[in-house]
């Protein structure tokens, strides 16, 4: 199965870090996405195991507790000079700056494959906001090694 993927649950080689750099100005909202586009964009590729067979997951709150220290918690963003939702908006803009190859190089698309190769593949399109059924016969699993 093909899907963005989280950092947290992402294992490739070191020459990644230095193809794909990790865009600094993400901030918890967009950075799977734009993590997937640019990966695929440089040519590459994405595989995630079924959901139900992923042996990680978030752990927001612990059992028993009422909250957790979340960076979204209102009593914690109050203390900060830049809010969350300030951070949540820059990203979505910069997410729509990378759709729109606005960006510089260094965290722009890439030249191995386009953002319509990546709509075709995923079914995910951002220009338009939707998510349609991927074109999975160009979908090659790797042999097991």
């Amino acid at each position: 199965m093909w899907l963005p993927c989280s950092w947290r649950f992402l294992f490739t080689l070191g020459d990644f870090v230095r193809e794909v750099p990790y865009d600094p100005h993400f901030y918890f909202h967009g950075e799977e996405q734009h993590l997937a586009v640019r990966a695929f964009t440089h040519g590459w590729e994405i595989f995630h195991p079924p959901f139900n067979e992923v042996p990680l997951f978030h752990l927001y709150k612990q059992p028993n507790s009422t909250s957790a220290n979340l960076h979204w918690r209102q009593d914690l963003d109050v203390q900060r000079p830049i809010k969350w939702t300030q951070r949540r908006a820059s990203a979505r803009q910069r997410l729509s700056k990378l759709i729109d190859n606005q960006l510089a190089p260094r965290y722009s698309l890439g030249n191995e494959r386009s953002l319509d190769d990546f709509i075709l593949r995923s079914g995910i399109d951002y220009r338009q906001h939707i998510v349609k059924a991927p074109i999975t016969s160009l979908v090659k699993v790797p042999e097991p090694i």
